[in-house]
């Protein structure tokens, strides 16, 4: 009996422990809810970086302006669409050239508040998010950072190349604990294919 109990024990342990690795997993994603433009307003799926740039904050920031990073790459000192800059604004950046936390690094110069990295070339990462990592120079940039899916970075890439110089209004980001995805009154992205799913 003692050697059954232990083994019982045993497996309840190893279940809650993968279920605990799960939730943990599932809820290090974020949304961002597009405001304007009304052809893009959904809820797009973010995964914050967990070694670049500060941890999300628990509430989001409404009508922040995401604007496309110039060169797209961000590997240099970016040019600014502005004559004087919003108060605080996000860069859309995309990957390859250098590593994230240089592409971080150039929008905190820039005088961006969040980084959203994504990768359009890449047929992986269409629909899949990379946990962005730091690198050995060990610089730490102090601005938020996360991914988004290239599906969703080719849409916005379309409307900022479409619209030179304007951007996109966003609310983010939004825990997926406080979303609903029945009764939000945004839906997500159809395209997208999320990594979390209302009870």
């Amino acid at each position: 009996m003692g050697g059954r109990t232990f083994l019982l024990v045993a497996a309840i342990g190893f279940l809650f422990a993968l279920t605990f690795s799960y939730e943990v997993f599932v809820s290090s994603y974020v949304f961002a809810i597009v405001e304007s433009p009304r052809e893009l307003a959904y809820a797009y799926e973010l995964l914050p970086s967990s070694n670049i740039g500060p941890i999300f904050p628990s509430h989001p920031t409404n009508d922040l302006p995401v604007y496309f990073a110039n060169p797209p790459n961000a590997c240099s000192r970016l040019n600014n669409f502005w004559v004087h800059p919003p108060p605080y604004f996000a860069l859309l950046v995309k990957r390859g050239g250098c590593t994230f936390v240089e592409k971080a690094i150039q929008a905190e110069k820039a005088g961006a508040v969040l980084m959203i990295a994504t990768d359009v070339d890449d047929d992986r990462w269409q629909n899949g998010h990379i946990d962005m990592l730091g690198d050995e120079t060990e610089r730490h940039p102090d601005i938020w950072a996360a991914f988004l899916v290239g599906a969703s970075g080719q849409k916005w890439i379309n409307y900022f190349e479409a619209n030179p110089g304007k951007s996109i209004r966003i609310t983010a980001p939004i825990n997926h604990t406080f979303y609903d995805l029945e009764r939000h009154r945004t839906p997500p992205a159809p395209w997208e294919i999320l990594h979390f799913e209302s009870d």
